[in-house]
């Protein structure tokens, strides 16, 4: 008897993925939003360092937390305190100076009471220890929060910071990226997944590179189901977001650009192609 499934068997499954929504997991950002449809199940963002990334990213966990998702971060570089100073800069618009400082302004001290009440009554789970940072612990939590909530958003900061799982370190970036996305395969519609990669040396417009090589990487033959780059013009401070590789549709394009306040409040001004 054949063990693979005939077509006639794959009809109902078919239709029922026929009759779903099919946009991702909205950021928010409606630049964004706008030009991509949310992010799918599996994205990659890359960039060289300074980018902008961790900026991007925490306009992204801010906006889908006060939307009523909860995410799950894992974060092995910058570790709970300065995640959780940025969100506070980013939510109240107090620069992370000042709140280092404690040397707040009047308005400052009722804007910072409101953005922690509102921070912390949200579903934000910080991972950052490397003995909890395991693809075991990772599917138990998050098997956990899809128990009690529809869809669940996974960030991964950054791929190349993660645990090995192999003894060659340019193999486990692609190890993580394999079971991530086996991950979601087992949960499509509920688990939706952003990763942080550091750029490819692989110049950004050669179609024939995927995640290419980047930092302690070689050659990553992998794509995902979409894949990011930030690149950031030193001379006019400007951030651009294009996309380099999509699963579900056309890539190549820029999709938004933004710039940072320089009051260091993780704020990102977002403004559609073509208006800087």
């Amino acid at each position: 008897m054949l063990k693979t499934c005939k077509i006639s068997e794959l009809k109902d499954s078919f239709y029922d993925f026929l009759t779903r929504d099919h946009r991702g997991l909205m950021t928010g950002i409606p630049e964004f939003d706008n030009q991509l449809l949310g992010l799918p199940g599996m994205t990659t963002l890359r960039g060289d360092p300074k980018a902008g990334k961790s900026m991007l990213v925490t306009q992204m966990v801010i906006n889908i937390l006060e939307s009523g998702i909860p995410v799950y971060q894992i974060d092995r570089e910058n570790g709970p305190n300065e995640l959780q100073l940025r969100a506070l800069a980013n939510i109240s618009g107090v620069p992370r100076e000042v709140i280092r400082s404690k040397n707040y302004k009047d308005n400052e001290t009722k804007g910072l009471q409101d953005a922690s009440t509102n921070l912390y009554n949200c579903d934000w789970y910080i991972n950052t220890k490397a003995e909890t940072t395991t693809r075991d612990v990772i599917k138990e939590d998050i098997l956990e929060l899809l128990k009690t909530n529809d869809k669940v958003l996974l960030v991964v900061d950054s791929l190349h910071s993660m645990p090995p799982l192999d003894s060659d370190p340019n193999h486990n970036v692609t190890l993580w990226l394999q079971f991530l996305e086996d991950f979601k395969k087992d949960y499509e519609g509920h688990l939706y997944i952003l990763s942080v990669a550091e750029k490819v040396k692989a110049a950004f417009n050669d179609t024939t590179s995927r995640l290419g090589s980047g930092a302690g990487t070689r050659k990553l033959d992998y794509a995902g189901d979409l894949i990011l780059e930030l690149k950031f013009n030193p001379e006019s401070k400007i951030r651009s977001l294009y996309c380099i590789g999509n699963r579900h549709g056309e890539c190549f394009f820029e999709v938004c650009k933004f710039s940072k306040p320089d009051t260091e409040t993780f704020c990102c001004r977002f403004e559609p192609v073509g208006v800087f």
